[in-house]
């Protein structure tokens, strides 16, 4: 057999089927512990604000549609 016949990709009888089930697994990728760029402290601190921004302001509605009264 010669190397033009060994060689010639017209002929070729494999094909490849997808990944090597012999291949070592990719490793996985990290998952992002980042929302936003903040770390876990800032975003407690920000969840913590945004909770005491939405309670003021349920407070203020309360007060102005008159269902909240200040017993004095």
């Amino acid at each position: 057999m010669s190397n033009e016949t060994w060689n010639d990709s017209s002929g070729a009888y494999f094909q490849d089927d997808g990944p090597d089930p012999f291949a070592a697994p990719r490793p996985k990728k990290k998952a992002s512990r980042n929302l936003l760029g903040f770390n876990a402290m800032q975003r407690m601190i920000l969840s913590f604000l945004l909770m005491m921004t939405v309670c003021m302001l349920g407070i203020m509605f309360l007060f102005v549609t008159g269902s909240l009264n200040i017993p004095l």
